[in-house]
């Protein structure tokens, strides 16, 4: 059997739909730089979690989804102990030369779950947890601003119907084998680079 969907739901989020309809209109011009961040404190036993490159590898979709595919440039990964990765950071090179970096951690209060990307004539500003998004043009001007009042919950109960009308043979901006393929990939070169 061939793969349908991966469960990547930060594609189902208000802010990141309206952040891809912002790049895919040319609104901020050519994408030059962009930050995603996820950080998050977590203090579960290890046997309970992932190190945060697998278990935050959402961020590493959310890049790839939004500015195309990368290869990593470096990265540092934070492991006390020589135990599970609690911190690390992620330089990606997309087509272009536009570059990305993706924080993650165990480590952070409150949460923070925000994203900034670059563009030759604006700036998309994301934050996910508070459910804003904003659309700034060069000179500071805000151009577009959406406040969703979605949940968590209603994203997942999206995403469950993508992955059934996906199985229907349906088009959906859900996460296919292929992309879930190189953010794996990604993620693996990070976890070698960082001896894991």
């Amino acid at each position: 059997s061939n793969v349908q969907m991966v469960g990547f739901n930060l594609r189902f989020h208000a802010c990141v739909k309206q952040a891809k309809e912002w790049l895919d209109a040319g609104l901020i011009g050519n994408p030059i730089w962009a930050n995603f961040t996820c950080a998050q404190f977590n203090n579960k036993p290890s046997y309970q979690r992932d190190g945060v490159i697998l278990n935050w590898s959402h961020e590493i979709d959310l890049a790839l989804y939004l500015l195309g595919p990368a290869q990593v440039v470096q990265s540092f990964t934070r492991r006390p102990d020589k135990g599970p990765d609690d911190m690390t950071d992620i330089m990606l090179l997309h087509e272009d030369s536009v570059s990305s970096s993706i924080h993650l951690d165990y480590l952070t209060k409150p949460e923070i779950r925000q994203s900034i990307i670059v563009g030759t004539n604006a700036t998309i500003i994301m934050d996910l947890v508070n459910r804003n998004a904003w659309l700034r043009a060069a000179d500071g001007e805000i151009i577009d601003h959406l406040q969703s009042h979605e949940t968590w919950n209603d994203n997942y109960v999206e995403e469950m119907q993508a992955f059934l009308d996906r199985i229907d043979g349906k088009q959906t901006i859900g996460c296919t084998g292929q992309e879930g393929l190189e953010v794996l990939e990604i993620c693996l070169e990070v976890r070698k680079l960082a001896g894991l």
